[in-house]
């Protein structure tokens, strides 16, 4: 069990062996924090995934029970030093190697998490701050988290099979300059309270900041609690400058909105197609695309952004997933022969959405729905 924060301070590699439970205590805000330089080798398998989990009893659980995972590295970030500190004094993290390596998590699961230090300060499933494309991510997941699924500071991390579960507040979130590419995501908010499923900035004080975050996300489903008397908040807010590129992904059962963009910044990229969303479909939102009240509002031009015929999007049209909704174990496969299935222009995949028609990854072993 973790008591307290655990760092791996730099420079050395902890590893985790295949099948291995780590606790985190509540009382003494358990955390697993690895230093700039250090590594951490999680290489876990489909039948012996790594769990960080709550010391608590099944069905004692809960989300804050404890802090969770944090990684910094050495790939750049947007600070006015080049570094910046994580929340909860986890480290330092920014640099100049895009290449940097934080080490290796391979089905690695991160559960009832998110624990709070104080009332600005609480910690994410899973922070890669400033981590590198040197990284292997691939397979990881967070269930029933406090506070933001995975958040990407700045860096150049790269992830691939990404599941999201029952996350409390946004599900995936960026700032500060992150470029890296998530392939196949999966994020669900069951009938949790959610909040966005997106949540894109790119730098707060200073958005037009470089480097500008503008990370590439291929085939996802985002699925909000509206269809479970949750509260899933906006599909996707694009605020703060962000730049990105997503493609063949699902946005549905939002209780606010479909994809909004949000300053005058981010209007500017959406405008000269440095933010892009393409072969998408926006189906069962309140409103399928809105302009976020504030600084800078623009109905039309959010409106034609999501409409561009060159980006192919489908407003108002059922995705068709076999059983989105079900409040225990969803099934977010497309039906065959459905609109998410053999959907045109789709690649390298042909389906749109995290999950292909004949596709488990999301219902292996190594994955959870448990509310507790």
């Amino acid at each position: 069990g973790t008591q307290g924060q655990t760092t791996a301070n730099s420079p050395t590699t902890l590893v985790i062996e295949p099948g291995t439970v780590v606790y985190g205590d509540k009382d003494a805000l358990g955390t697993l924090s690895v230093a700039r330089g250090s590594k951490l080798i999680a290489n876990g398998t489909p039948l012996k995934p790594i769990i960080m989990t709550s010391a608590f009893k099944v069905g004692q659980r809960s989300s804050g029970d404890w802090g969770g995972l944090v990684l910094n590295g050495w790939a750049p970030i947007g600070a006015d030093t080049g570094e910046r500190e994580g929340e909860g004094e986890t480290g330092f993290f920014g640099g100049t190697d895009p290449y940097d390596s934080s080490g290796v998590l391979n089905y690695v699961r991160v559960e009832y998490a998110g624990v709070l230090f104080t009332t600005e300060d609480e910690l994410n499933g899973i922070a890669f701050q400033g981590v590198g494309a040197g990284t292997v991510i691939n397979h990881i997941q967070v269930n029933r988290n406090s506070d933001d699924g995975i958040e990407f500071f700045g860096g150049t991390a790269n992830a691939q099979y990404v599941l999201l579960t029952g996350i409390e507040d946004d599900s995936i979130d960026w700032a500060i300059g992150w470029v890296g590419t998530i392939n196949n995501a999966v994020v669900w908010q069951g009938n949790q309270n959610g909040d966005q499923g997106i949540e894109a900035d790119n730098d707060r004080s200073v958005p037009d900041r470089q480097p500008q975050s503008q990370p590439r996300i291929f085939n996802a489903t985002f699925v909000g609690g509206f269809g479970e008397g949750g509260d899933g908040d906006i599909a996707a807010l694009f605020r703060r400058g962000t730049a990105g590129f997503v493609r063949d992904a699902i946005f549905m059962g939002f209780n606010d909105c479909g994809p909004t963009l949000h300053d005058e910044e981010t209007y500017n990229n959406a405008a000269d197609g440095s933010l892009v969303l393409a072969n998408s479909i926006l189906f069962d939102n309140i409103n399928e695309g809105c302009s976020a009240d504030g600084i800078f509002f623009d109905q039309a031009a959010l409106d034609a952004w999501l409409t561009d015929p060159a980006y192919n999007n489908q407003i108002g049209v059922d995705p068709q997933l076999a059983d989105p909704y079900n409040s225990l174990q969803p099934d977010l496969r497309p039906i065959p022969g459905g609109n998410a299935d053999n959907a045109g222009n789709a690649s390298p995949n042909n389906y749109i959405g995290g999950v292909g028609p004949g596709d488990n990854w999301i219902y292996e072993p190594w994955a959870t729905f448990a509310q507790d």
